[in-house]
């Protein structure tokens, strides 16, 4: 598939849009279960790190299916890909909402994984394909919207239905959801009718040869830590740990996620403009100072670090997905991202909620916020060793 010659050719964000909405319903579907685990440790009596669980098993399950994603659009093309995640997401969200013990529960969660992890190679070498290499920072901001919508819905759909509705039937309506948004895809979307490159051993070392892309997989496991896997554990760290209201803590936690879309599509155009470097250094030093704040403070500081922090954080992810697009070729771009979006999930979302909510049930909640935030901040220290092209730099 060739790279779109004519980059000056007008920039059209409806398809874009439409592929937001598939991501939107990836990270609602996932999201759900942070605003929910203290109530399903309630109702199935487990503790801190066995609820915790959930998010590791759910990004193992992921980054095992978003690796072999590549020969499934080979066979499928991005296209017959995007349209069975949201049929496989739906149907393991109703497997969700009908669990009658943790046990199943959890095997309903690897199942949701599965169908998860299809998305974001399909997803985001659609994204490209649509959008001329000038506008990649535009297209990947709007599409980057998706996850932070989702997971500003997700708190504030809990917080707004739940004392009205059991959590089993709001699972079960978000998967019927699922099912409607992939009929909505298969008549209106655009950008993916063409194949994936399956992770063969050709393209496999092709990109695992390039240090650049190295330096960029750690980025993308802390920022993951720092976003996914701060936000999977922070309502019951902040509720739990901390004893703050509940309501307050999920109102708190969907604004700063609202706040931080007007960040994410300036992030995109400024990258656009300016070139990656220098924001992945400023955005990587913002997102580990207030990781490791949250670990330091309390009372209204504390909320007020609860606030800030994703604002910084999610402007990360557009960005570094104009650098991964920088440094791959069109027909690899999918196995790229099939690479490093497992390191980041099964490491980032998946192990760092779980040995927090592990530490949580040692009295040691901000040991972890600290640890990471810490190693956020110093990465910066990588930056300079990053080689982009010109233009990206």
């Amino acid at each position: 598939m060739n790279e779109r010659a004519d980059t000056s050719a007008p920039f059209s964000p409806a398809p874009i849009t439409i592929l937001m909405l598939l991501v939107f319903f990836n990270f609602l579907s996932r999201g759900l279960f942070s605003p929910l685990l203290p109530m399903l440790e309630q109702e199935f009596g487990v503790p801190h790190a066995q609820s915790s669980s959930l998010f590791l098993t759910m990004a193992v399950c992921f980054s095992i299916s978003m690796m072999v994603s590549g020969f499934l659009s080979a066979r499928l093309h991005h296209r017959g890909v995007l349209v069975l995640y949201e049929l496989w997401v739906g149907a393991a969200l109703l497997l969700c909402a009908v669990s009658p013990s943790f046990i199943l529960l959890q095997i309903s969660v690897a199942l949701l994984g599965l169908g998860a992890g299809l998305y974001a190679p399909s997803g985001l070498a659609s994204v490209v394909n649509l959008a001329g290499p000038l506008h990649w920072g535009k297209a990947l901001g709007i599409h980057e919207m998706g996850p932070n919508l989702g997971l500003i819905a997700a708190p504030l759909i809990v917080g707004l239905l739940v004392p009205e509705v059991s959590w089993r039937v709001l699972m079960g309506a978000v998967g019927v959801l699922n099912w409607v948004n992939a009929l909505f895809y298969g008549l209106f979307g655009r950008g993916g009718d063409f194949a994936g490159a399956p992770p063969n051993v050709k393209n496999l070392r092709y990109i695992a040869g390039n240090r650049t892309f190295w330096i960029l997989t750690l980025f993308f496991v802390l920022a993951a830590g720092s976003a996914m896997g701060l936000y999977s554990i922070l309502p019951t760290y902040l509720i739990s740990g901390k004893e703050m209201n509940a309501s307050l803590v999920n109102n708190i936690i969907g604004a700063s996620r609202v706040a931080a879309l007007a960040v994410i599509f300036t992030a995109g155009f400024l990258a656009d403009r300016f070139g990656v470097k220098r924001f992945l250094a400023l955005i990587m030093a913002l997102a580990g100072l207030f990781a490791f704040l949250l670990g330091a403070l309390e009372g209204r500081l504390l909320l007020a670090a609860v606030f800030l922090q994703p604002l910084f954080v999610s402007a990360f992810f557009p960005v570094v997905n104009t650098a991964i697009s920088a440094i791959t070729t069109p027909a690899t771009r999918n196995v790229a991202w099939s690479m490093v979006i497992p390191f980041a999930s099964a490491i980032g979302a998946g192990a760092t909620p779980a040995l927090l909510g592990w530490l949580g049930d040692r009295g040691s909640f901000d040991l972890g916020f600290l640890v990471l935030g810490g190693m956020t901040f110093f990465s910066v220290l990588l930056v300079p060793a990053l080689r982009l092209s010109k233009r990206e730099e």
